[in-house]
């Protein structure tokens, strides 16, 4: 009875993976549209609540050991994602410090 239970916890792990993956591409499709259409993203748009899910679900991927590499993907395209994001916005406050 516990292997069937640790087995529905790891499947569950496993999607959380896949799912925090999909969340960052679709975070990376909002930035690169609103990059190319140049439009401002805003803080509580949908690609901030992209990027949390991305990371939110890739730390609890990370527990199982089967979904560890999709975890480590999504992590990584979600500190991507905020490092972009944090990069771009200190470059343009050295370019017009004062809007």
């Amino acid at each position: 009875m516990e292997l069937v239970t640790l087995k529905r916890f790891d499947r569950i792990l496993n999607i959380a993976g896949w799912i925090g993956i999909l969340s960052g591409l679709a975070a990376l499709f909002f930035l690169n549209i609103g990059i190319l259409t140049n439009f401002a993203i805003d803080i509580n748009s949908l690609y901030s609540i992209a990027v949390g899910l991305t990371i939110i679900l890739s730390v609890l991927a990370l527990f199982s050991r089967t979904s560890r590499s999709l975890s480590v993907w999504g992590i990584g395209l979600g500190v991507f994602l905020m490092l972009f994001q944090t990069v771009i916005f200190f470059l343009g406050w050295m370019v017009i410090p004062f809007p």
